[in-house]
């Protein structure tokens, strides 16, 4: 027998070979009787405990195992020092986000931290660089001018010498070469250097009292 209204209706458990179910509905904030409905855009499996819907409009509580957009906002002054998001190289699809200590940024200065960068640097730099190697302005990509760094010690007058061969690749019988002793080393009053290929030599006045460091910067 059909009942054309009903104040209750028979409710089952769902079984196993009907697990995406379709959800009954009735128009938009009405009451009394009316007929229901279903639409294909919304239906809830039950075997996954899944709501399937192409779109949501409000608020969701909860965790998102993937998601296309996330919330930004924007740093408050107690939260300077910010770990990046890191994903796996040159992977795209869904994946777990990580961060790791050595990369961060700090929001307040606007500086970007790391142990060490590799690739070319545009711009200007502040405070001390460590190298061993820079490449100095361009010309329509032709490199001006190669500067090579160092450092080196002069041994003592115990079993020293007042000569070093300084071995370096990049060094030419035309390169420049600068050499600067730290400190002003006792037992030598004069020394010079001679370029040559892929090394330098400095030549001093006598080996000095105690080991002599001295920093060396080349060009071509």
């Amino acid at each position: 027998m059909n009942a054309t209204n009903a104040g209750n209706i028979n409710v089952t458990g769902t079984s196993s070979t009907n697990n995406v179910c379709s959800l009954l509905m009735v128009g938009n904030q009405s009451t009394g009787n009316q007929p229901v409905f279903i639409d294909t855009g919304l239906t809830y499996n039950a075997n996954t405990d899944t709501l399937i819907v192409s779109a949501v409009n409000g608020n969701l509580n909860g965790t998102a195992t993937n998601a296309t957009n996330v919330y930004v906002r924007d740093t408050i002054s107690t939260d300077t020092m910010c770990s990046i998001l890191l994903v796996g190289d040159q992977v795209t699809g869904n994946q777990q986000p990580f961060i790791d200590g050595g990369l961060t940024y700090n929001a307040n200065t606007d500086n970007l931290r790391a142990s060490s960068f590799t690739g070319n640097l545009l711009g200007d730099v502040t405070g001390g660089v460590s190298a061993t190697s820079l490449k100095v302005g361009s010309n329509n990509g032709t490199l001006i001018r190669q500067v090579l760094l160092g450092e080196g010690v002069l041994k003592s007058a115990d079993g020293g010498t007042n000569e070093i061969n300084v071995g370096t690749i990049g060094i030419t019988t035309s390169s420049k070469i600068f050499v600067t002793f730290k400190l002003s080393p006792a037992g030598i009053s004069w020394y010079y250097v001679t370029p040559g290929t892929d090394r330098f030599i400095i030549t001093a006045s006598g080996a000095p009292v105690n080991d002599a460091t001295f920093n060396w910067v080349a060009y071509n």
